[in-house]
């Protein structure tokens, strides 16, 4: 076995790709990950991929300018598991990161995960299952517990979760109904929809989701796949104002390809509206909400 690594450059300029001479060949899934300076939590989300007990994937992960521990570990991974796949370059954000990734992706499936979440062992199974056997669906995910710093069970807020395509179209313009680090979709959609927005530096998932309804069904599977990471830095940078920001726009837009609006749909908007203009003050009070 030899590790080689070769430069590349696309329409962000260039990177480095690094991986075995037995790379598996022609996986049916690609999972694809960004990370940036997330050692502290990286092993135990790679060690969730790397042990699902579907196989039969490549795993694709972007090192984006990471300035801890992080490379060295991914490429002590590479060393053990033919499946895996570098990516090093200098830090140019999430989004641009995952669409770069998911370039490379051979799978008929693309997977998702986050740096700091963890998928449970069947996750990839039960995804790979529902889209094998349900042609009309182009994307999946599921349910999901919330865990803390040590990895200490929360319940989600599960106002927020919705399972059937149904249920999604009601209220797609009123909050993202997909956690992120769950998803599974086809890869043709990248072909027929386009790739992330690399405008947005949040809430891209989001928007990507509404243009797949467009010409695919979607569904939460009703089982616990995923375990999201909050912490309270992270609850703080969910409430950034830039965050925030880029979810209104997000829901906007929405609207207006929908071409209809509930009187609902407007509360979820001028929730957030309000959340963007009052002072960090008050919004520090809101952020266990």
């Amino acid at each position: 076995m030899k590790i080689t690594g070769k430069k590349r450059s696309d329409q962000y300029g260039s990177y480095r790709v690094m991986l075995r001479s037995d790379m598996i060949k022609d996986p049916p899934v690609s999972v694809v990950m960004s990370v940036y300076n997330g050692g502290l939590y990286l092993k135990e989300a790679l060690d969730s991929i790397t042990g699902q007990s579907y196989k039969e994937f490549e795993f694709i992960i972007v090192n984006d300018g990471s300035t801890d521990n992080s490379f060295d570990l991914l490429y002590d991974y590479l060393k053990k598991d033919k499946r895996i796949l570098i990516m090093d370059q200098e830090n140019m954000g999430l989004t641009r990161s995952l669409n770069r990734a998911m370039s490379l992706a051979r799978g008929k499936f693309i997977a998702r995960q986050d740096a700091d979440d963890v998928s449970l062992k069947d996750r990839l199974k039960k995804e790979y299952d529902f889209l094998s056997q349900n042609p009309d669906y182009g994307l999946v995910g599921s349910r999901f517990k919330v865990i803390g710093k040590n990895g200490e069970i929360q319940d989600p807020d599960l106002r927020y979760f919705v399972v059937t395509d149904k249920e999604i179209r009601k209220i797609i313009a009123r909050f993202n109904p997909f956690c992120h680090t769950s998803v599974m979709f086809r890869r043709e959609i990248l072909h027929r929809v386009g790739y992330y927005d690399d405008s947005l530096s949040y809430s891209q998932d989001y928007l990507l989701w509404f243009r797949i309804m467009k010409k695919y069904k979607v569904t939460n599977l009703d089982d616990v796949l995923a375990c999201r990471r909050y912490t309270k830095e992270m609850l703080s940078r969910k409430h950034d104002k830039k965050q925030i920001f880029y979810i209104i726009k997000t829901q906007l837009r929405i609207l207006r390809e929908q071409k209809k609006i509930s009187f609902t749909d407007l509360s979820f908007i001028l929730k957030n509206v309000f959340k963007l203009l009052i002072p960090e003050r008050m919004l520090a009070l809101l952020r266990s909400n």
